[in-house]
């Protein structure tokens, strides 16, 4: 989402077409530009290349430990508690907003808080304090009360059983007090004696224990047998075998109860899937911010993740969320972050970097913030508006079409400098997983460019809204033209540098030394065709 031009005041309704308005007059040449990001990508890698031959980043196990009173209260129950409760109470007060709210949405605050508060204010609230998303996210609040009301209700009431099942036969020679007790059955004998007269335990009341009735029937702890059966002690007569009673069997557990593993293979898939979804929602769908539109994606979103959670539980937000896997990867630049052995440091960004889990999914995830940054960059010139007003498809078909392009081009090219990589270097590892983690700082430079104006003028309308103004106005970008611009060429070149560096340090761990530098090369090429995109969709 490019800057607004001096004097511009698009509505909400614009600014979500194609971000907060388009940039043609950026004071700064385009020579200058594109020589200083060459100039900038070719020092750092020779400087690299001479001065770096080890590996510096040590991931997880680098930082400096914070006091331990800070690392209580963050790990505090109670204190996270009341984060996921605030978490909750947002969504609430969205939806009261979207209900209630005016029906213009250049009035009513919901659209605002999805696509500016949640959207955008995420990238600088996990780099400031991590990955902010999973402390408030209001799906692992509901997913945690939801869990915690199916236990218990499964706790409160005894186990049903079957009611085609046969009566219990009672033994002629010793009455069965179970058939008898008001109790339900146990996995403990009730008191008495068996069939050869011994005394027997007391019973014990299945409602005292949480876990001995989950997983399946209940069952003695001494044969194993159906503990609605007496247990065998010797084989029965014929005639007895066919009164003996069917075992039976309590409610099926529900799925909250027993989450089922989550499979490796799954990875961040899910969660590269809702970003691509959410990106078009906001860049190609008709009415982003309709009424209708916004309750009908959030509602899909919340049921959707609710039950997929209840199948695989609460692991599941960490791979299919696609907010909570975005501010997951944003924050491994943050200066705050967690070791290995659970300590709550502060640490160079670049080893939180470092630390980026390698996982199917992780390139697809970088490649779509990439590929969706890269079309809302080319949506607002002439040339492709004037492709989406006369192609025969349509607008939502063409725009569609021209985000899955992109997003693919994206991925094709990094797919083809991994496999120049392991040809130049020899190596057997997989280097499209082993050097994904050098494309978040070049995503974040360009979230960085794209976003900076839209956060800093709709984000104090937005906020205006929520606090019951009726007709709130974007204040003037903290920055002028100048500055503007600035920032944002020199966000997409940090980004570039930041990523030549951690391609190398991971290069030199795991390429041999004669090797490192030339396997570097296809992303050094890689990382030129993405700064010539990102500067020329800036600069138009």
């Amino acid at each position: 989402m490019s800057a607004l031009p001096t004097g511009a005041r698009p509505g909400l309704l614009g600014t979500l077409a194609h971000g907060v308005g388009s940039q043609h007059d950026l004071p700064i040449s385009p020579f200058y530009a594109f020589a200083g990001a060459f100039t900038a990508l070719f020092v750092s890698f020779l400087a690299l290349g001479l001065l770096w031959s080890t590996s510096r980043f040590r991931g997880d196990r680098s930082g400096v430990p914070l006091p331990g009173a800070l690392q209580r209260l963050a790990d505090a129950p109670p204190f996270r508690a009341a984060l996921r409760v605030l978490g909750a109470a947002a969504v609430l007060f969205l939806f009261v907003h979207l209900l209630f709210g005016p029906s213009d949405p250049e009035r009513n605050a919901a659209p605002g808080a999805v696509y500016v508060l949640l959207w955008v204010g995420l990238v600088p609230a996990s780099l400031l304090f991590g990955p902010v998303w999973r402390l408030v996210s209001p799906l692992r609040a509901l997913h945690f009360l939801l869990s915690r009301t199916v236990t218990w209700a499964r706790t409160a009431a005894p186990p049903q059983c079957d009611p085609g099942a046969a009566p219990h036969a009672p033994d002629p020679a010793v009455p069965d007090p179970v058939s008898s007790s008001p109790l339900p059955h146990s996995s403990h004998r009730p008191a008495g004696r068996n069939r050869a007269g011994d005394p027997e335990t007391p019973p014990k009341d299945p409602r005292g224990s949480l876990t001995e009735h989950q997983g399946g029937p209940p069952t003695h702890a001494s044969t194993g047998a159906p503990a609605h059966a007496p247990a065998p002690t010797a084989a029965p007569a014929p005639a007895a075998v066919a009164a003996t009673p069917t075992a039976t069997h309590p409610k099926r557990t529900p799925a909250f109860a027993s989450p089922r593993p989550l499979p490796a293979r799954i990875g961040l898939w899910p969660a590269a899937v809702g970003l691509l979804a959410f990106t078009w929602l906001e860049l190609v769908a008709p009415e982003p911010a309709a009424r209708t539109t916004l309750l009908c994606a959030l509602a899909v979103h919340l049921l959707g993740q609710l039950a997929l959670a209840a199948r695989y539980g609460e692991a599941w937000f960490a791979h299919g969320d696609p907010f909570e896997a975005y501010s997951t990867l944003l924050a491994r630049l943050a200066p705050l972050g967690r070791r290995a052995d659970g300590r709550l440091v502060l640490r160079n960004p670049l080893h939180g970097l470092d630390a980026t889990p390698e996982q199917p999914g992780l390139v697809a995830t970088l490649c779509v913030l990439l590929g969706s940054t890269a079309y809302d960059g080319i949506s607002d010139h002439p040339d492709w508006i004037d492709t989406l007003q006369t192609s025969p498809l349509g607008r939502t078909a063409t725009a569609t079409l021209g985000l899955l392009a992109i997003t693919l081009l994206v991925g094709a090219l990094y797919g083809l400098c991994a496999g120049a990589t392991r040809l130049l270097s020899g190596a057997t590892a997989r280097p499209a997983t082993a050097f994904a983690h050098s494309l978040l700082p070049i995503a974040l430079g360009y979230l960085t460019a794209h976003y900076f104006s839209l956060l800093t003028t709709e984000g104090p309308r937005t906020l205006a809204l929520l606090a019951g103004s009726a007709d709130a106005t974007a204040p003037e970008s903290p920055l002028g033209p100048g500055g503007l611009a600035v920032l944002q060429v020199t966000a997409v070149i940090t980004g570039h540098v930041l990523g030549v560096v951690a391609a190398h340090d991971r290069s030199v761990r795991l390429f041999p030394p004669v090797r490192a530098v030339a396997g570097q090369l296809p992303l050094l090429i890689l990382m030129i065709i993405y700064t010539v995109g990102g500067l020329g969709l800036l600069l138009n």
